[in-house]
C-alpha cells in the first residue's frame, strides 16, 4: 500500500508521532511518503531549545530519502503565519504519489482544509484520516479562538465531508475535538501516542556508563527531566523541590538530570538559585540530544519528573522502566493510570517535594512502578501496535 503522511512541520531527529508512524508503516512493508514544508516548527526560543540539534529552520525544498525507506517531500512554504503554512503544490504532490491512503496530522491548519478540498474535487478518493493532538491547556494562543471560529463557520463541513475517520491521541483530546471542532464523538477514534519499544528499553550497562560520564555515583538517586527548558515546563519548580528535599534529608544523595535546551536566561536564573542554596552540583545539564540517544539517559535515571504540561517523553521514560511524576492536569494524569507513577498538585512545590520523597526513599516502589510502566507500554503503547490501529481505520473506510 502507498501511504502519505501530511504535516506542516517534520523534524525526524526529535521523534514525535508522525515520525514513528511513518517508520512503522514502512517497516510493515508499505511505501511511505511524507509531505511537509521546507521549515522546521517555530518552537519558542528555537535557537536555544532545538536549534543546537536541528540547525537553521529554513531547509531546501526537494525530495529526500529518510530513515527506514521513507521518502520526504519538502515543499516550499509560500507563507507562514502563526504556526500555519501554505505549502506550494501540496495537491499536485499528492496526485503525483497516487496514494492508497492519506493521513493528515492536524485538523485546523490551512493544509488540512486544502487536502479535504482536494479529495472532494479529485477523481481519486483514497481514505482520508485526520488526527489531532490538541488539548485545552495548550491551545490558548490569542488567535486560537479566531482560528477555531473560522474552522467552524468555513471549514467544518468540508473536513467532516472529506474525512473518513478522526483520531484523538487521548481522552482529553477527544473531548477537545468535540467542543472546539464540533466533531461528533461517535466519529472520533482514540489511538494514543506510543513508544518505540525496541529503542526505549532499560539498558543497565549503558546507564552505568552514562552515569560515569556525567560524574554520578552508583548510589545516587537520579531524577530525570527531558524536554524544553522553558518556564512553561516548570523546571524552577523541580529545582525548588530538590532544594527542600536536600535541606530536610541531608543524608539522601539526590541528583537531577536535565536533558534539553532552553533560553540561557532561564537556566541562569535556576542555577543562580541553586548556587545561593549551595546545591548547584546537584543539577546536571545536557543540551538537546537526538531522540535515538535518549534511552541511555533514561537508563541512567531512577525516576522521571515533569512538573508541568504533558510530553511524549513521559511514555518513553516508561518504556525504560522509570516511574514518572506528573502534574494533576487531566492530560498528564492519564499517563499514570496504571500505578506506574505519582501525581502532584500542579504548581505546589511542597506537594511535589512530598511525592518525590516517596519515590526517592523507596527503591522497591520505584522498581514496581517502573516495571508496570514497561508492561503497559508493551501491551498498549508500542508504535507497532498503534501503526496497525491506524491501518485498521483504512480498512474500515473502504
Amino acid at each position: 500500500m502507498r501511504i502519505v503522511h501530511v504535516i506542516d512541520y517534520f523534524q525526524p531527529k526529535l521523534g514525535y508521532q508522525e515520525t514513528f508512524l511513518a517508520k512503522e508503516h514502512s517497516r510493515l512493508g508499505h511505501e511511505v511518503h511524507v509531505l511537509t514544508s521546507d521549515l522546521y516548527y517555530p518552537f519558542p526560543h528555537y535557537e536555544e531549545t532545538v536549534g543546537p540539534l536541528l540547525g537553521v529552520r529554513q531547509l531546501t525544498p526537494g525530495v529526500y530519502e529518510g530513515e527506514d525507506g521513507i521518502t520526504i517531500h519538502r515543499l516550499k512554504a509560500r507563507f507562514e503565519c502563526w504556526q500555519r503554512v501554505w505549502l506550494k503544490g501540496v495537491e499536485q504532490g499528492i496526485e503525483r504519489i497516487r496514494p492508497n491512503v492519506v493521513f493528515v496530522h492536524g485538523i485546523s491548519s490551512i493544509t488540512s482544509f486544502r487536502i479535504a478540498r482536494w479529495k472532494l474535487r479529485s477523481t481519486r478518493k483514497p481514505p482520508l484520516i485526520y488526527d489531532c493532538h490538541m488539548i485545552g491547556i495548550v491551545s490558548k494562543s490569542r488567535l486560537g479562538p479566531l482560528f477555531r471560529s473560522a474552522y467552524r463557520s468555513l471549514f467544518r463541513h468540508l473536513i467532516l465531508k472529506a474525512g473518513d475517520a478522526f483520531v484523538a491521541v487521548s481522552d482529553t483530546t477527544k473531548k477537545y475535538m468535540e467542543t472546539a471542532y464540533e466533531i461528533p464523538l461517535h466519529q472520533i477514534h482514540m489511538i494514543p501516542l506510543g513508544v518505540d519499544t525496541e529503542r526505549f528499553r532499560k539498558d543497565p550497562d549503558s546507564g552505568m556508563k552514562t552515569r560515569s560520564e556525567l560524574g554520578i555515583d552508583p548510589d545516587e538517586v537520579v531524577l530525570i527531566y527531558v524536554g524544553k527548558v522553558i518556564p512553561e515546563k516548570g523546571l524552577h519548580l523541580l529545582a525548588e523541590a530538590v532544594q527542600r528535599l536536600l535541606e530536610r534529608c541531608s543524608e539522601q544523595k539526590i541528583r537531577a538530570l536535565v536533558v534539553g535546551g532552553g533560553p540561557s536566561t532561564y537556566r541562569a536564573q535556576i542555577e543562580a538559585d541553586l548556587q545561593r542554596a549551595g546545591i548547584r552540583e546537584s543539577f546536571i545539564w545536557t543540551s538537546v540530544v537526538p531522540n535515538a540517544e535518549l534511552p541511555r539517559y533514561y537508563s541512567a535515571a531512577d525516576a522521571g519528573v515533569w512538573p508541568r504540561e504533558v510530553s511524549i517523553t513521559q511514555w518513553e521514560a516508561m518504556g525504560c522502566e522509570l516511574p514518572i511524576i506528573v502534574a494533576d492536569n487531566p492530560a498528564a494524569a492519564e499517563r499514570v493510570a496504571w500505578k506506574n507513577g505519582l501525581i502532584y498538585k500542579e504548581g505546589d512545590v511542597e506537594d511535589l517535594c512530598r511525592v518525590m520523597r516517596k519515590l526517592l526513599t523507596n527503591e522497591n516502589l520505584r522498581k514496581e512502578m517502573g516495571q508496570r510502566g514497561r508492561e503497559i507500554i508493551e501491551k498498549k503503547f508500542s508504535w507497532r501496535i498503534i501503526a496497525q490501529e491506524f491501518l485498521a481505520l483504512v480498512r474500515d473506510a473502504r
